[in-house]
């Protein structure tokens, strides 16, 4: 069960991933976007922020991508600033091609506007172009809580291909973990 404060750090998640993302069709470089905080060259993200000094929330989503469809990278939360140790953290790593970025986004707008949280990433089983589909499930079997202070998972778009034979392509993949860093 997810407890007060990381609801309301969980909250402050999907405001940050509505107004300033990339599923919400934003993209920036950054260059030291924060004092204090040295993104590595190459990388590009968001940095959203509520409230100032000690009272503050902070994320910065940074990732970087290959020549072959291939991304990784980081989200982070600090609350009361970013001389202080990160609350919560979120890694991951995967490909997607360039057809399947709208299913994508939609599917993250989706599930960030309805506060859905499934390992920080969009609602399961949305369908796309012809014969496409989005899924996003839990890896791990075990006790962890698979919500905001404990996820791992994997999210991927396949396609069925009917004309042959229902053999199945896969145009997205990306493993995902994270949690909060503090109770």
């Amino acid at each position: 069960m997810i407890n007060k404060d990381a609801r309301y750090l969980e909250e402050f998640f999907f405001r940050a991933m509505l107004k300033d993302s990339w599923a919400a069709g934003n993209k920036r470089k950054m260059n030291l976007v924060a004092p204090g905080v040295a993104i590595p060259d190459g990388f590009v993200g968001h940095y959203y922020q509520e409230g100032n000094g000690r009272a503050s929330l902070i994320l910065i989503d940074a990732w970087q991508s290959g020549t072959n469809n291939a991304f990784f990278g980081y989200t982070t939360i600090w609350q009361g600033g970013i001389d202080l140790p990160p609350v919560w953290v979120m890694q991951y790593y995967g490909f997607m091609e360039k057809q399947v970025e709208a299913l994508v986004r939609k599917s993250l707008m989706m599930a960030y506007s309805q506060g859905h949280f499934l390992n920080g990433r969009g609602i399961d089983g949305l369908r796309g172009m012809e014969f496409t589909s989005y899924h996003n499930k839990n890896i791990l079997d075990c006790s962890i809580a698979h919500d905001f202070s404990q996820f791992a998972g994997i999210e991927s778009i396949v396609k069925v291909n009917p004309e042959d034979g229902g053999k199945t392509s896969t145009h997205s993949f990306l493993m995902i973990q994270g949690g909060l860093l503090s109770s």
